[in-house]
């Protein structure tokens, strides 16, 4: 989970210095608010998850979703109406931020399905072999 958000702080910062460079500032800081929101919201669930699962309860985990999400909701909902104002320009990319987090978790899965293994041959049969 480390490495997915290292690669989504990264595509944020190389997202928001392209866009900046070919569309302008305000629709940059759309884009790298939207971004930074989707990184904060993967960065609470790295951290709330485990947590919950140790303890187990369902209630815990049912209002962690409920609050975070309609925490998460309203923040969208006041960042849509005060920066876009029914700009549907600026808000396609802050939409496209948002959107970041699928090219962050695709990026992670290439970058762990292409990582080496190392073979060891078991000792028990000649013939096999286990991935590590």
């Amino acid at each position: 989970m480390k490495r997915l958000l290292g690669i989504h702080a990264l595509i944020t910062v190389c997202g928001a210095v392209l866009v900046f460079a070919l569309v302008g500032r305000p629709v940059a800081e759309l884009f790298a608010i939207g971004s930074t929101l989707v990184g904060l919201n993967l960065t609470v669930h790295v951290i709330v998850w485990p947590r919950i699962l140790m303890k187990k309860q369902v209630a815990m985990s049912i209002g962690v979703i409920v609050i975070k999400f309609l925490i998460l909701g309203w923040i969208i909902y006041v960042i849509n109406t005060q920066t876009c104002a029914g700009d549907l320009f600026k808000l396609a990319w802050f939409g496209a931020g948002l959107s970041t987090v699928v090219v962050s978790v695709f990026a992670a899965a290439a970058i762990e399905l292409i990582k080496p293994t190392t073979k060891i041959k078991s000792h028990f049969s000649g013939h096999s072999s286990v991935d590590i």
